[in-house]
C-alpha cells in the first residue's frame, strides 16, 4: 500500500482533537521504535500497514481482508479459510496490554481499536475498568474457570455463562428420570459434592506470546523442550487453557449434575493426584497428556494409557488383553489429528471408564484424542437412550456391583463433527470377582 495517493487527502483534526491523525501516527511511531515490539515482525507490519492506512483514510483499509492480504501478503485472501488477521490482532491486543504496563506506562495517550473493527483510533492511557487476569492462583479451584475462559475465548465464554444462568433458572431444578437416578456409572454421584476435573494442555509463555508443541504434554517432557520451541526462553504454563469444547462439557455436567441434587467444584485435572481421590466423586474429563494421574488411575486396568516416552506424542490408549478379533491398542492419530475433523482414514475412539476404588472415591474418566470427543461424549452420558443402551451392555450379566466398567467406542466424524458413538467393546469387573 502507498503511504499518499494522488486527489485523496487525508480529513484535517479539529486542532484541539488529541485523537486526530498525528496523535495516531505519533502513537504508531512510538510503538514501531519501542522495545516491546522490536522482536515482533508480524505485529510491526500490522502497525506499519495501520500507520499507512490512516494516511490514505480509505474505509475500506479496514476490513479484515484487506488487512490480510497488503499487510500479510496473502494473494486472493479468504478470511473464512485463513485466519492470520484474527491470530495477529489477538496477539497485538496482548502485546499492547503488555506494552502499556511496563515500557509506555507514562505515555498520555494509547492504542485502542474501535467497538468490534480493525479500525485503531488512540484514547487517554488510563487503565481499564476491569481487569482479568489470565494467571489462576496456584491450587484455586475457583479461579480455574479464568483459565478455561481464556483458552475458550473471553466473549464466547461469557455468553456460555449467561446460557447457563438461564438453564439454572429452569431446568436445572428439575429431577433426573429414574433410568439415569438408578444407573450404575450415575448412581454414586447423586446427592454428592462433586469434584470436576478438566484437563489442560500444556502451554509455554515467551516474550512472542503462547506456544503449544504436542511432543511437551508433562513434566517428563520439559528436558526436551528446547528442541521444539521456536521461541527461548520460555517457561510452561499448565492450568492457563483448555479447549472451548471441554468449556462446553463442563456446563452440561454441572447442569445434569445439579439435577441429581449435587453440587461441583471445578479444577483443573492437573491439580490432583490420586489421593486427593479417596472418598470423593471425581469427574476427570480429558486425555491423559492433560491429566497425568490417568497414567496412575488406569495403569491396571484394561483400556490404559501407553507407556510414556519423555518428548513424544502421548496419545491413544492400549489393549492389555485383548479378545479375538479385537485390536491391541486403539492409537491417537498423532498431533494432526487433533484439530482434524473429517478424515476419517485415521478415526478418533473414545474410551469412558468408572472406577470404584478401596478407599471409598468413585472416578469417572472418558477421553479421545481429538478435542471434541470429549465434550461430545460428556454430552451422551447425560441422554437417557445412550445411557440404558451402555448399561445394557456394560451390566446385562451384573452379579454385583461393578469395581471398574470400561467401554470403546468409535467417533463418527464423517460429518465433520462428532454426531454418534459406535460401539466397538468394553470389559467389566465385578466387586465379587478376585
Amino acid at each position: 500500500m502507498q503511504a499518499n495517493q494522488p486527489g485523496i487527502a487525508p480529513p484535517a483534526p479539529p486542532p484541539d482533537d488529541p485523537s486526530g491523525l498525528p496523535a495516531l501516527t505519533e502513537t504508531l511511531d512510538q510503538l514501531l521504535s519501542s522495545r516491546t515490539f522490536s522482536r515482533s515482525t508480524q505485529l510491526k507490519r500490522l502497525l506499519v500497514y495501520f500507520r499507512d492506512a490512516a494516511a490514505i483514510a480509505d474505509p475500506g483499509a479496514w476490513s479484515e481482508t484487506a488487512i490480510g492480504a497488503q499487510a500479510f501478503g496473502r494473494k486472493d485472501f479468504n478470511p473464512r479459510l485463513d485466519t492470520i488477521v484474527r491470530v495477529e490482532m489477538r496477539r497485538l491486543r496482548q502485546k499492547l496490554d503488555e506494552y502499556y504496563a511496563s515500557e509506555g506506562a507514562a505515555l498520555p495517550l494509547r492504542l485502542r481499536f474501535e467497538k468490534n473493527t480493525y479500525r485503531p483510533t488512540v484514547a487517554p492511557n488510563s487503565p481499564p475498568p476491569v481487569e482479568i487476569s489470565l494467571a489462576p492462583a496456584p491450587d484455586s479451584p475457583d479461579r480455574f474457570w479464568t483459565g478455561i475462559a481464556a483458552g475458550a475465548g473471553i466473549t464466547a465464554f461469557a455468553a456460555l455463562l449467561v446460557g447457563l444462568f438461564l438453564m439454572w433458572g429452569t431446568s436445572a431444578r428439575d429431577r433426573a428420570p429414574r433410568e439415569i437416578l438408578e444407573n450404575q456409572l450415575w448412581s454414586g454421584f447423586r446427592s454428592s459434592n462433586v469434584v470436576l476435573a478438566v484437563g489442560t494442555p500444556l502451554f509455554f509463555r515467551s516474550t512472542e506470546g503462547f506456544e503449544r508443541n504436542f511432543h511437551e504434554n508433562l513434566s517428563d517432557d520439559l528436558e526436551n523442550a528446547e528442541q521444539y520451541l521456536s521461541q527461548k526462553p520460555a517457561y510452561p504454563v499448565w492450568n492457563l487453557w483448555a479447549p472451548f469444547d471441554d468449556v462446553a462439557g463442563a456446563v452440561v455436567l454441572d447442569r445434569f449434575l445439579r439435577t441429581l441434587n449435587s453440587t461441583v467444584t471445578i479444577t483443573s485435572a492437573r491439580q490432583i493426584s490420586i489421593g486427593n481421590l479417596e472418598g470423593k466423586r471425581t469427574i476427570i474429563m480429558g486425555q491423559p497428556r492433560q491429566a497425568p494421574l490417568l497414567a496412575d488411575l488406569l495403569a491396571d486396568q484394561n483400556f490404559r494409557p501407553p507407556k510414556h516416552v519423555p518428548g513424544k506424542h502421548f496419545a491413544g490408549f492400549l489393549n492389555a488383553s485383548p479378545n479375538p478379533g479385537e485390536p491391541p491398542d486403539f492409537p491417537g492419530g498423532g498431533a494432526h489429528a487433533l484439530i482434524r475433523q473429517t478424515d476419517e482414514s485415521d478415526p478418533d475412539y473414545a474410551l469412558i471408564t468408572s472406577i470404584r476404588l478401596p478407599n471409598g472415591g468413585e472416578v469417572l474418566n472418558f477421553f479421545g484424542d481429538r478435542a471434541q470427543t470429549a465434550a461430545f461424549v460428556a454430552r451422551k452420558l447425560t441422554e437417557p437412550a445412550f445411557l440404558s443402551e451402555l448399561s445394557a451392555r456394560l451390566f446385562e450379566h451384573a452379579r454385583s456391583g461393578h469395581r471398574s466398567a470400561q467401554a470403546v467406542f468409535r467417533v463418527d466424524y464423517t460429518r465433520g463433527a462428532p454426531t454418534g458413538l459406535v460401539y466397538v467393546t468394553h470389559r467389566v469387573k465385578f466387586a465379587d470377582t478376585k
